[in-house]
């Protein structure tokens, strides 16, 4: 993409690149299959007010996702997860901002790994998914 932004004349060249309109087509097309997996496959609990997923997809867009939900969910804690590598990426938001995701995100990541961020998103890679799940219902 920075080959054609640089050979470019003007921004309608970027954008109708014959190789960026497929990309952008293939993203959107998984975006749409993860949210309509989202939507059947999440797991509430409603009296913590926590939604937690666990994205199955070979693209990186796990922080994308998180975000477009919690848009779509302003009044929970948002927990998006996906296994890589033996460990889990996680992307935490809260809209509203009724818990602190990075707090959360540190303190629960303690000893099975990182993690931290802000007030309205954070992120963690930890080892241990199911411990740092309970960790989350604790502190939420």
């Amino acid at each position: 993409s920075l080959k054609v932004m640089l050979s470019a004349e003007n921004f309608y060249d970027f954008i109708s690149d014959p190789k960026l309109v497929e990309w952008h087509e293939i993203l959107e097309a998984e975006r749409e299959r993860i949210l309509d997996d989202f939507a059947t496959s999440k797991n509430i609990d409603e009296e913590k007010k926590i939604i937690f997923y666990e994205i199955k997809s070979d693209f990186s867009i796990s922080s994308l996702i998180s975000s477009i939900v919690s848009e779509m969910h302003e009044d929970y804690i948002i927990v998006i997860y996906k296994k890589k590598n033996g460990q889990y990426k996680v992307s935490l938001r809260c809209q509203d901002g009724h818990a602190d995701v990075g707090e959360i995100a540190k303190k629960a990541s303690r000893e099975i790994g990182t993690g931290g961020g802000h007030k309205k998103a954070a992120g963690a890679l930890v080892s241990d998914i199911d411990k740092f799940i309970s960790r989350i219902r604790e502190l939420a």
